[in-house]
C-alpha cells in the first residue's frame, strides 16, 4: 500500500479536478479501478451498494475499469452526473506523479451511448429561462426548448410568465425530462417553479446565471446551426423568445458533447394550441404512459396499444399518445395512412416482419453524425439502409 505521502499528491490532484466539477461524481482512475473520495465515496456506496474504504483517513469506494459503464449507467438513472477522470501516462519510479484529466461528462441528457439509454424511451434535455429579468417591466413570456441528443429532436415554445408554472409542470411530466438548464434567478423569483422542481425527482438541474441566456447570443447559435434563412423558415422572428432557451441548448451541448451536432438539422417551433390540452395531473391520472403504482408502462394505455416493433415505433407511439392533435387535416393525414394498411394485410404482414429487424436507426445516425460510432454501429446502418431500400418498394404503390 503506498505511503501517506505518497497520497498526498494524489489527493492534491484529486481535489483540484474535482473542484472543476463540483456537480458531477467523479470517477477518479488508480490503475485497475476509477475510485472516489469523500462526499463522493459516501453518496455512491450507498446508491450502489458498494464498500466504503477510507485512505489517509478520507472515505474511499471504487469500482472496476473493466465494469465502470454498467456503474455509470446505474448512476445515470439515479439523475446523477459522471465526470470520467483517466490516466494520461504510465506510472514509474522518480517520474512523480501521473498527469490525469477528465476526459468525459455523461449526464442524463447528453449521452447518445446505447448502454445509457432506454430503448424505446425519449431521453430529454430542456432549457427554461425568462425574455428577460423575470421580474423585470415588459417582461411576459418564458422560452422553453428540449432535445433528445440522441435521435437530433429538437423543439421550442414560449408561453406568458402568468401561466408559467402550470405549463412548466406540463412539460416536464409528458416529455419525462431527464435533465434542464435553468435561470438560476427564476428559482428565487418565481416560488411556483422551484417548487415544481422540487417535486420532481431524479431530474438533473443544472443552475445558469441570466447572462447566459441572451437572446443575440442564443439567436447567433442557432444561426451557425441552421443559417439564417432556415431561422426564418421555422417560423422565428429576431426577437422570437423561443430562440433564448433552445440557442442555451446548443451551447451547452457543444460542451458537453465535445462535438458538433450535424444531425440537428431542425427545429420544430410549436404552440401548445396544437395540442388537446391535458394538464399534469390528468396526464398521471389517466396513466396514459406510466402507471401510478410503479412508474413502469404496465397496464396503461401505452402497454394496450404497442404493437410497434421497432425502438424507433415506441418512441413515437409514446409521443403520439402524450401530444392528442386537435388540427383535423393531420388527423385525417393519420387516419388515412392507418386505413391503407389496414386494407392491404399482405403488404402490413411484410412490413411487420421487416422492421421487426430494424436497428434503431435514429441513434444510429445520431453517434454518426457525432464521430461516436464504432464497427457494429456501420454494420447495423447498412443492414438498416438495406431493409429501408425494401420498406420503400412496399410503401410506394399506396401512395
Amino acid at each position: 500500500m503506498a505511503s501517506q505521502q505518497e497520497n498526498l499528491p494524489m489527493l492534491e490532484q484529486y481535489r483540484r479536478i474535482k473542484k472543476e466539477h463540483k456537480d458531477a461524481v467523479l470517477f477518479f482512475r488508480l490503475g485497475d479501478f476509477y475510485e472516489m473520495f469523500a462526499e463522493d465515496a459516501i453518496e455512491v456506496s450507498a446508491l450502489l451498494n458498494l464498500t466504503l474504504t477510507q485512505r489517509t483517513g478520507l472515505p474511499m469506494c471504487g469500482v472496476p475499469h473493466h465494469a465502470y459503464r454498467a456503474y455509470i449507467a446505474r448512476l445515470l438513472r439515479y439523475g446523477k452526473k459522471v465526470a470520467v477522470c483517466e490516466q494520461l501516462g504510465e506510472a514509474s519510479k522518480g517520474k512523480g506523479i501521473i498527469e490525469r484529466k477528465v476526459v468525459e461528462v455523461i449526464s442524463p441528457g447528453t449521452t447518445v451511448d446505447e448502454d445509457f439509454l432506454q430503448q424505446g424511451s425519449a431521453n430529454h434535455l430542456a432549457a427554461f429561462a425568462s425574455e428577460g429579468s423575470a421580474s423585470g417591466s415588459g417582461r411576459s413570456k418564458l422560452s422553453f426548448a428540449y432535445i433528445d441528443l440522441s435521435t437530433g429532436e429538437f423543439a421550442a415554445t414560449a408561453f406568458p410568465l402568468a401561466d408559467c408554472a402550470a405549463r412548466l409542470r406540463l412539460e416536464l411530466e409528458r416529455l419525462d425530462v431527464k435533465e434542464v438548464l435553468l435561470e438560476e434567478s427564476l428559482l428565487e423569483e418565481l416560488p411556483d417553479i422551484a417548487e415544481a422542481f422540487a417535486e420532481r425527482q431524479g431530474i438533473v438541474v443544472n443552475r445558469w446565471a441570466a447572462w447566459l441566456f441572451d437572446l443575440h447570443r442564443s439567436r447567433d447559435r442557432l444561426v451557425d446551426q441552421f443559417g439564417e434563412g432556415a431561422l426564418k423558415s421555422f417560423g422565428l422572428k429576431e426577437d422570437s423568445a423561443e430562440q433564448i432557451a433552445a440557442g442555451a441548448l446548443l451551447d451547452y451541448l457543444q460542451t458537453t458533447a465535445q462535438s458538433l451536432l450535424p444531425h440537428v438539422q431542425s427545429l420544430h417551433v410549436y404552440d401548445n394550441s396544437e395540442f388537446v390540452g391535458i394538464d399534469e395531473n390528468s396526464l398521471r391520472n389517466l396513466e396514459l404512459v406510466r402507471n401510478l403504482r410503479d412508474g413502469s408502462d404496465a397496464f396503461t394505455l401505452y402497454s394496450v396499444m404497442n404493437e410497434t416493433r421497432t425502438a424507433m415505433g415506441n418512441r413515437l407511439l409514446k409521443y403520439r399518445i402524450l401530444h392528442p392533435l386537435r388540427e383535423i387535416k393531420e388527423i385525417n393525414a393519420r387516419l388515412a395512412s392507418t386505413e391503407s394498411l389496414f386494407r392491404n394485410q399482405a403488404v402490413l404482414s411484410r412490413l411487420r416482419e421487416i422492421l421487426k429487424k430494424a436497428p434503431d436507426l435514429e441513434r444510429l445516425c445520431s453517434r454518426l453524425g457525432m464521430d461516436k460510432a464504432h464497427g457494429k454501429d456501420m454494420l447495423s446502418l447498412r443492414n438498416a439502409l438495406q431493409l429501408f431500400e425494401e420498406i420503400e418498394g412496399l410503401v410506394a404503390p399506396l401512395g
